[in-house]
C-alpha cells in the first residue's frame, strides 16, 4: 500500500504529520494533498541524499544572505563612522544572527507543513519534509537547537553591551518563535510582513551596532529600514503566489488581506521605501550611497511581470518570488559596496 486517506484533524493524521510514520505500514509517509475532509498520505520511495545536503537544503543556506548582508553593512558603516569594532562580539553576533534565521526557516517549514500549506506540489519551504528526507519532529528539533546556539553566540555581545543586546535579543527571540508558531503566529495573522521587516531590518541592525561598538549610531536604523523593506518584498512576492492556498487553510497574510491586485502595488511600495532610505543615508555621507538605485530597472521589470498576471494562481508568479530574493541580495551587495567605498576613499 502506497496511499492512505486519513480524516483531517484525527490523532493518527496529526501524529503522521509529525513523525512521517504509520503504526501498521512501513516506510516514510508524507501528506500529499487535502481531499475534502481527508488528507492523502503517500509513501516516499526515493533515497535521501547525504545528511549534509539534506540539512543544507533544510536551512535554506542560500537565503541566509537576508541577514548576512545587513550585518556586514552595519559593520562597514560604523567603521566608516570612525568607531572601533569589538571583533569577538561582532563575529559571534553575525554567526548568531545567521543561526536565528536558520531557526526561523526551520520553524516556518514545520508550521506550513502542519497547516498543509506547503505540500509536495507547493513551491514554498525547503521541501525536505515533503520529500520524506526529514520528519517534522527532526526539523522542529533542528529549529530549537539553532535558536539555542544563536542565543549562546549572543553572550559576548550581551557582556559588551547588555542593555541594548537584551532588548534586541528578546525581540528577536519573540519574532523567531512567534513568526509561525504559538502564541503569536505572526505569519498566519497577517503580521508576517511586519515581523520580517523588523527582524531582518531595524532589530537586526540595532543589535549588530550594539554588538560591534556597544552603542547605536546615526544611519544604523536607516540601513535596517532599507533591508527591512527589501526583505518584506520577498515575503510579499511569496504570499501573492499563495493567496488561494493560505486562505483555504485558514491562514491570513497581508497579501491575502489586501487582495492580489493591491498586493502587486504594495510590492512596488516596498522598493520605493528602500530607495527612500538611500537618500537619507546620502545626507549622512555622500552620493555614493545611491549606488543601489541602479537596480531600479529590475524592480520595474518585476512589477511589469506582476501587472501582466491577473490572479494569484498564475504560473509566472513562481518566477517573481525568486526575482525578489535575488534583488534583495543585489541591493545588499551594492549597499555594502557603496559603504565600502566610503570606508576606503572618504574616511
Amino acid at each position: 500500500m502506497n496511499r492512505i486517506h486519513l480524516k483531517h484533524g484525527s490523532p493518527l493524521q496529526l501524529d503522521m504529520l509529525m513523525t512521517g510514520r504509520h503504526p501498521e505500514y512501513e516506510g516514510v509517509w508524507v501528506a500529499h494533498e487535502l481531499q475534502g475532509q481527508d488528507v492523502l498520505f503517500t509513501r516516499m520511495t526515493d533515497v535521501a541524499p547525504s545528511s549534509l545536503k539534506v540539512w543544507a537544503k533544510a536551512i535554506r543556506a542560500i537565503s541566509l544572505t537576508a541577514t548576512l548582508m545587513p550585518s556586514v553593512a552595519v559593520v562597514l558603516w560604523v567603521m566608516f563612522m570612525g568607531h572601533e569594532i569589538n571583533l569577538l562580539s561582532t563575529v559571534c553576533a553575525v554567526l548568531g544572527v545567521l543561526l536565528l534565521q536558520v531557526s526561523v526557516n526551520l520553524f516556518n517549514d514545520v508550521g506550513d507543513y502542519i497547516k498543509l500549506i506547503d505540500l509536495p506540489t507547493s513551491l514554498g519551504g525547503s521541501g525536505v519534509i515533503q520529500q520524506g528526507w526529514l520528519s517534522t519532529n527532526q526539523v522542529k528539533n533542528g529549529a530549537w537547537l539553532s535558536l539555542i546556539m544563536g542565543c549562546a553566540l549572543g553572550m559576548p555581545a550581551m557582556a559588551f553591551a547588555p542593555e541594548g543586546i537584551i532588548t534586541c535579543g528578546v525581540l528577536a527571540v519573540i519574532g523567531v518563535v512567534g513568526y509561525s508558531g504559538k502564541p503569536f503566529n505572526f505569519k498566519y495573522q497577517a503580521m508576517g510582513d511586519f515581523a520580517v521587516f523588523a527582524l531582518c531590518g531595524p532589530i537586526l541592525t540595532m543589535g549588530m551596532s550594539y554588538a560591534a561598538t556597544g552603542t547605536m549610531h546615526d544611519g544604523v536604523l536607516l540601513i535596517g529600514t532599507f533591508f527591512g523593506f527589501a526583505a518584506a518584498a520577498i515575503l510579499n512576492a511569496n504570499n501573492m503566489n499563495d493567496i488561494e492556498v493560505d486562505t483555504s487553510r485558514g491562514a491570513s497574510t497581508l497579501a491575502s488581506v489586501l487582495g492580489f491586485k493591491f498586493a502587486r502595488n504594495w510590492q512596488f511600495a516596498y522598493y520605493l521605501g528602500a530607495y527612500a532610505c538611500l537618500f537619507f543615508l546620502m545626507g549622512l555621507s555622500n552620493a555614493v550611497m545611491l549606488l543601489p538605485l541602479v537596480t531600479l530597472p529590475l524592480v520595474l521589470l518585476q512589477i511589469k511581470k506582476l501587472k501582466q498576471t491577473d490572479n494569484s494562481s498564475d504560473a509566472s508568479l513562481a518566477e517573481v518570488r525568486f526575482d525578489a530574493a535575488k534583488l534583495h541580495l543585489l541591493l545588499g551587495l551594492l549597499l555594502c559596496a557603496a559603504i565600502g567605498s566610503l570606508l576606503i576613499f572618504f574616511k
